[in-house]
């Protein structure tokens, strides 16, 4: 879960991925379930490890916000 503590009525919610750290491959989370929450499809990542990233513009800033989980 990536949460960047962003007030919910701020929150555009772009895009997240999910990735896995031996190769880099990526799904991208095409599923919104009428909350902030975005899913992907399962990333394999038997003994390797892997991270999410997401990313969104707040509210009316045109600045783009960016946040990534650590590697789990």
């Amino acid at each position: 879960m990536v949460d960047a503590n962003v007030p919910e009525k701020y929150w555009t919610g772009k895009g997240c991925n999910i990735w896995r750290n031996s190769d880099m491959k990526h799904y991208t989370c095409n599923h919104t379930t009428g909350t902030r929450e975005k899913l992907s499809p399962m990333l394999n990542d038997k003994n390797t490890t892997g991270f999410a990233t997401a990313w969104s513009y707040i509210g009316d800033d045109p600045h783009l916000m960016f946040a990534r989980t650590g590697s789990y």
